[in-house]
């Protein structure tokens, strides 16, 4: 298989703790590979690092067999966070047209199909801060893979969701990598809830990453 990212030996502190020591991981194109960890181990900062927001200390990363620095962000990579804000005064159509102007590659019937595929209504004036939780998340998901990315990098994707909404991100996050080939690495806090979805899942450790499957 080819390799999409590469994380070789990498080693990070945060306030004065080891959060990384000397980790080494490979991300095969096409794959939705999940990591598993106790809150504050780390997982949001490796995904900030695969795209270039912060550095690491000692070692290198690797997207698409390009070298990923501090500021840098790799091309074709949608990022979910927790800590991502959103407009409270805008609409989820509004949110989304607002990204797509950037690169001005989405046009309007591509957001409205998004939308819809995140169990968003496309056609409400509902406002962001108006959102359950379970709905910014799932706004989240649609800002990360509007574009259809090469990589996918999504914190905590079915988090503060009930069964019913859980199993439909799944229906998304297999659609979109089986039909864009949209190649994924997720985080959760609990094995048993991704294991199911990931040709890949690792648990991050005492700032080691170790294979589970």
């Amino acid at each position: 298989m080819e390799k999409l990212v590469e994380i070789k030996n990498v080693t990070k502190h945060f306030d004065g703790k080891v959060i990384f020591d000397d980790v080494s991981l490979t991300i095969e194109k096409g794959s939705i590979t999940g990591l598993v960890g106790e809150s504050g181990s780390g997982e949001a900062l490796l995904l900030k690092m695969i795209c270039g927001l912060t550095g690491a200390d000692a070692g290198h990363i690797y997207v698409s067999g390009r070298p990923v620095c501090e500021g840098s962000f790799p091309e074709s990579t949608g990022i979910m966070l927790d800590e991502t804000k959103l407009d409270p005064y805008l609409s989820g159509f509004d949110t989304l047209r607002k990204i797509a102007a950037i690169n001005n590659r989405i046009k309007y019937n591509e957001i409205d199909y998004m939308l819809r595929l995140a169990d968003l209504n496309p056609k409400s004036c509902r406002s962001v801060g108006n959102y359950t939780e379970g709905m910014k998340r799932r706004l989240k998901m649609a800002m990360a893979l509007l574009e259809n990315p090469i990589l996918a990098l999504l914190e905590n994707p079915v988090s503060q969701m009930d069964e019913e909404r859980v199993a439909g991100v799944w229906e998304m996050l297999g659609f979109k990598n089986k039909e864009s080939g949209v190649t994924m690495l997720l985080t959760c806090r609990n094995a048993e809830e991704i294991a199911g979805y990931c040709t890949h899942l690792y648990r991050l450790s005492e700032g080691r990453i170790a294979p589970v499957f």
